[in-house]
């Protein structure tokens, strides 16, 4: 597994993904501190078309039972799903930002104390992408993004879901 910095990963991103399509696994950091994992994603296609899929989703949909309490409804009752949740990160950014901030996110982040907080594995970038749009648009300052991060490094557990995962 190689290690490369933020900065030569984007200068020679062609040439990294050329050695990930061999299956080696690079870790991206910046400042010397892992930031992300490039890795082979695995085919995982069916093969089937948009409208089988639509068609699978409603079959699938009618023999699944209805009634109970929706996910939505035991998140902001803040009863134990599980042990952990997986926080989307449309959610996370929900927390720093007043216009993206919603019921549902908000009920997400109270629901989450003692939990273990897993991710997708592009988790991060999707977060550093907004955050650096973000202070490009001087939606967010240094200091605001020092303390978005530092809240979310304080969260119980980050774990990052492999989204390649064959079952």
């Amino acid at each position: 597994m190689g290690t490369i910095g933020a900065f030569e990963a984007k200068t020679h991103l062609a040439a990294l993904l050329d050695r990930v399509a061999k299956g080696e696994k690079i870790t991206i950091t910046r400042h010397g501190v892992p930031a992300a994992m490039l890795v082979l994603v695995r085919e995982t296609s069916l093969g089937l078309s948009h409208k089988e899929i639509v068609d699978g989703f409603r079959a699938l949909r009618r023999r699944v039972k209805a009634g109970g309490k929706s996910v939505r409804e035991m998140i902001q009752e803040g009863a134990a799903l599980l042990t952990g949740a997986v926080v989307d990160a449309s959610v996370a950014l929900a927390w720093c930002f007043p216009d993206e901030a919603s019921d549902y996110a908000e009920a997400v982040l109270v629901a989450l104390e003692g939990k273990t907080i897993m991710v997708p594995a592009i988790w991060g970038l999707e977060i550093a992408n907004a955050v650096l749009a973000s202070e490009r648009q001087k939606r967010l300052r240094a200091q605001e993004i020092q303390q978005f991060v530092a809240l979310l490094e304080n969260i119980r557990s980050l774990w990052t879901c492999d989204p390649c995962v064959n079952t």
